[in-house]
């Protein structure tokens, strides 16, 4: 069966002992005793309004829904239905259920393995849970609960950061599945979910739906609805709001964008407002004299130039004048104060209509912000936006006030309507007022408003005008003209893409024409490092380069496939042992400061990372979906979604971090382990291993094991009663000291031992699919079976062309061309001695952003550059577009290469392997050779 078709069947088609069932032939989903829960078609809108953000179980989802509708809890059957369901489930029949379905089936936090009391109550306490907020749903006002849009809203809201059961490149096809025939699909095939799983199928719906509904508020769900953010600001702390008096219009404005810096949904625009603040600055008026040459003298004073001495000083001889004046006795006019300056106001008007809608609203409201930011000290400010003839007040000192305004959207073409009353409230101010008008540059073009803006008399007259280019106008508009202050072109796409994906630099534009395919055409090799590569099931192996390059390792007779080349400093933290069937794993990598946990899409490439909030950190774990970072004597649970800091434990001195789940009382070497119940972090003691006069060393989870491993001094295997028998036998020749590292699914270790002469021996043991021992080599032979680096030629210093024309470059300890041998092009080394001509040094590049890996450039004659990449490439860059750009594999042998044509040419180990719909282009290495390199050859003058 088809994947897709697969994933259909799976998420729509319910157990037998399911709370809920297909009825009325597909068009409906009705509880067990035939009440009504949904229509098929709300179901599919809900669905498609979630799919962004991946699809939730469909029974949680289901619960929802229920609530919605004006019969629920009417006679309380719901939850006599639901408490049948789990009143099924026992102990006994808990731990019946095979290991490889129960994995397909995680436990909820508030499902634990207890005795069948303990076990009742935890499920009546997550029902009642449960229950409580549903009737939460129920209770809320009609226009929030029964519409598609208040449905889709209220699943928004609950299902926000619960990690999706569809991924979301396969949610679209499964959410539009419902339609005729998807009745015929489920019911091919009977045997995908097995009876009696019911329960703990429900089990799992209540425990994703419940923290949900907690967040369930008639003024967050109207809030949704009307702007459909993700995010409901926060008020402001109380202790940076304890000012007897509101904060000057400058600093308010200046700390909503400090504010919204954080905010996942409005930190471009707070970014652009600030780059905005540097651009917004306005001329200002001289500040007047405090005497004028108006007005008359209102008195006299002993200080003033000597023009403005009395006549009976100036009758005074010269020298008794002179004194006077030294001693500050001689008497001056003074001249009458003129009134002082008003202050100054500065008023704004604001454009939401519709021409501003998209992407121009919210640079409208960057400006309005920096704007307001930049008003000057003791100067009024008053913001407004056009509503038809009328003006609405906007506050932009406050995150309420600016999510009112992002809400607001008006039908009216331009601002011509609302001028004349602003025009109005300019000529009723007393003081001073500075106008300021942002709309977009299609709106200051209409010919209406032009004119209004004629009419409107005001001190100054500022127009600012913004476009979906991301063009900032500012300029003056007096009687005699316009005059353009400022102008500034800004990049949007701040504004709608995640600021922690990975972003590509401007400047790649100009470098050679491979660094635009996505995905890198050829494959470049490194040597492996074992502390940064890890074997993911079904695809191989991943490593890091210390480039900064993630690679992938498919195949021994293959060169590594380039997933990105754009990670940053740092190391390898976790991977994660599990892996989607449709190639999505996750990792953590950066340094201690700067860890960013990573989403990586391995079939298309894709990786996404999140900024963890934690550093110091001396490794991580995860458990029951929540990340923790292990710190000396300190635990942090991080949100993978966000990365934001979620449970904390303080640990006493005497326990010590072993690695993974579980830590050590160096006091009692006693064993614990950490432990989560979806509220509360806690370390709890291990069982004892049983094992006399041979301490355990090292404790671990392996991948195929129920229970801890432990192994201890001396070499043997421990673990609980249970899985004892399945333990593999070994035999050591040495005592083991510590344990090195552990792969990510547990199956392969490195032992450290000492010898009866102290000598360090170092062990790998392999627990799957059979124990061996492996002296040497430390790499994990999964990844050695699929990775075989080969050497490539990096460090040259500069390029020349030989007597013969043959390119050459040249290394501290011999030189390397590009010839003929047999016909066939190569890449071969020649005598150090020989003469190069047109030689010239390659210099840096330092002008790209984000890459690790080095760039150097030499100029060759007049044609053509020459950048030489440290990864093993030479690209070869001619000026002339009607020429080719080609791309070598500077390894010794058979020429390899890429032409910007997509044509690949050489060796297979470097070339791409061939998938359906993306075939590589071959082409003989003679063909290019002639066609491409031989021709910029050709040009070169001062050989003959």
């Amino acid at each position: 069966m088809h994947e897709r078709e697969l994933a259909i069947r799976e998420y729509y088609s319910p157990t037998t002992d399911s709370f809920w069932s297909w009825q009325d032939d597909g068009e409906t989903i009705a509880w067990s005793d035939g009440r009504l829960i949904v229509f098929g078609e709300e179901l599919s809108h809900v669905l498609k309004q979630l799919a962004p953000q991946g699809l939730p179980r469909l029974g949680s989802l289901l619960l929802l829904m229920a609530a919605t509708r004006k019969n629920w809890a009417v006679d309380g059957s719901e939850v006599g239905l639901l408490a049948g369901i789990l009143s099924t489930i026992k102990d006994a029949e808990y731990g019946q259920v095979d290991r490889s379905e129960a994995l397909l089936l995680p436990t909820p936090p508030s499902v634990e393995t207890k005795g069948a009391s303990g076990a009742d109550s935890s499920h009546v306490a997550l029902l009642e849970r449960v229950m409580s907020g549903l009737h939460k749903v129920r209770a809320l006002d009609g226009s929030l609960r029964t519409s598609l849009k208040a449905k889709s809203a209220l699943a928004s809201i609950v299902f926000q950061g619960v990690a999706p059961v569809v991924e979301p490149k396969d949610a679209v096809p499964v959410a539009d599945a419902i339609r005729p025939g998807l009745q015929s699909l489920l019911a091919g095939e009977n045997d995908t979910v097995a009876t009696g799983f019911g329960p703990f199928l429900l089990l799992q719906d209540l425990a994703a739906v419940a923290p949900g509904l907690e967040r369930i508020t008639p003024e967050a769900v109207r809030v949704w609805m009307e702007t459909g953010l993700q995010e409901i600001p926060e008020p402001a702390p109380l202790d940076e709001v304890v000012e007897e008096e509101p904060p000057e219009t400058r600093e308010a404005a200046r700390r909503v964008i400090e504010e919204l810096l954080d905010s996942p949904e409005h930190a471009g625009m707070a970014k652009l407002a600030k780059q905005l603040l540097a651009t917004i600055t306005l001329p200002r008026k001289l500040t007047e004299s405090n005497e004028h040459e108006m007005g008359g003298y209102s008195d006299i004073t002993n200080r003033g130039t000597p023009d403005r001495l009395l006549l009976s000083e100036l009758a005074q001889d010269g020298l008794t004048l002179a004194v006077r004046v030294a001693m500050n006795e001689a008497m001056y006019l003074h001249r009458e104060t003129p009134p002082s300056v008003p202050n100054i106001r500065r008023e704004l008007l604001i454009d939401v209509g519709v021409q501003s809608w998209g992407l121009p609203r919210v640079f409208a409201t960057s400006v309005a912000l920096a704007l307001a930011a930049s008003t000057p000290a003791g100067a009024t400010f008053a913001a407004s936006r056009g509503s038809g003839p009328l003006l609405e007040p906007v506050d932009l000192c406050t995150k309420e006030g600016l999510l009112a305004h992002l809400v607001s959207l008006e039908a009216d073409p331009h601002l011509a309507e609302a001028l004349p009353s602003f025009a109005s409230q300019i000529e009723q101010a007393e003081e001073a007022v500075e106008a300021m008008v942002v709309m977009t540059a299609e709106a200051y073009a209409e010919p209406a408003v032009i004119d209004e803006l004629r009419r409107l008399k005001a001190d100054r007259l500022y127009i600012a005008t913004v476009d979906r280019q991301g063009t900032f106008r500012l300029s003056e508009r007096r009687d005699r003209g316009e005059k353009i202050l400022r102008q500034a072109q800004l990049q949007l796409d701040q504004l709608v893409t995640n600021p922690s994906s990975l972003r590509v630099s401007r400047s790649l534009d100009s470098l050679p024409a491979i660094f635009r395919c996505k995905p890198f055409p050829l494959r470049l090799p490194c040597a492996v490092d074992g502390n940064n590569s890890w074997s993911v099931r079904n695809w191989g192996a991943l490593s890091v380069t210390g480039d900064g390059r993630l690679l992938q390792w498919t195949n021994r007779s293959r060169g590594p496939r380039q997933l990105t080349d754009r990670l940053p400093k740092g190391k390898l933290w976790w991977s994660s042992p599990d892996i989607s069937l449709s190639g999505r794993t996750h990792f953590i990598y950066g340094t201690s400061q700067k860890p960013i946990y990573y989403e990586l899409d391995i079939p298309h490439g894709d990786l996404q990372g999140i900024a963890l909030q934690c550093s110091d950190s001396s490794g991580f774990t995860m458990h029951n979906g929540v990340l923790f970072s292990i710190r000396s004597h300190y635990i942090t649970g991080l949100n993978v979604a966000t990365g934001e800091p979620t449970h904390h434990l303080m640990l006493p001195s005497d326990i010590r971090w072993i690695g993974g789940l579980f830590f050590v009382n160096t006091r009692t070497n006693a064993w614990l382990a950490l432990s989560f119940n979806g509220t509360s972090l806690s370390v709890e003691p291990l069982p004892a291993f049983g094992v006399v006069n041979d301490p355990v060393v090292f404790v671990w989870e392996a991948l195929g094991f129920d229970e801890p491993l432990a192994i201890t001094r001396r070499g043997n295997l421990v673990a609980s009663e249970g899985d004892r028998s399945k333990l593999p036998k070994i035999s050591l020749p040495f005592e083991i000291d510590h344990v090195k590292n552990v792969s990510s699914d547990g199956t392969r270790l490195i032992l450290v031992g000492s010898s009866r002469n102290r000598e360090k021996r170092y062990l790998k043991l392999n627990l799957r699919p059979e124990c061996t021992q492996v002296y040497g080599q430390l790499l994990d032979d999964r990844i050695t079976r699929v990775a075989s680096p080969a050497s490539l030629r990096r460090r040259f210093r500069s390029v020349g062309v030989t007597q013969d024309r043959l390119l050459a470059l040249r290394s501290s300890k011999s030189i390397v061309v590009i010839d003929k041998k047999n016909g066939q092009p190569v890449l071969h080394q020649i005598s150090a001695s020989t003469r190069l001509f047109e030689e010239q040094e390659f210099v840096d590049i330092s002008d790209v952003d984000h890459l690790r890996y080095s760039l150097r450039i030499a100029r060759l004659g007049v044609r053509f550059s020459v950048v030489l990449d440290s990864r093993g490439l030479l690209h070869l860059m001619p000026d002339s577009q009607q020429e080719q750009e080609v791309t070598i594999v500077l390894a010794e042998g058979e020429l390899t290469g890429w032409r910007d044509d997509a044509v690949v040419f050489g060796r297979d180990y470097y070339l791409p392997e061939g998938v359906e719909g993306h075939e590589p282009r071959l082409a003989s290495v003679r063909q290019v050779f002639k066609e491409s390199i031989e021709l910029l050859l050709r040009g070169l003058d001062g050989i003959d």
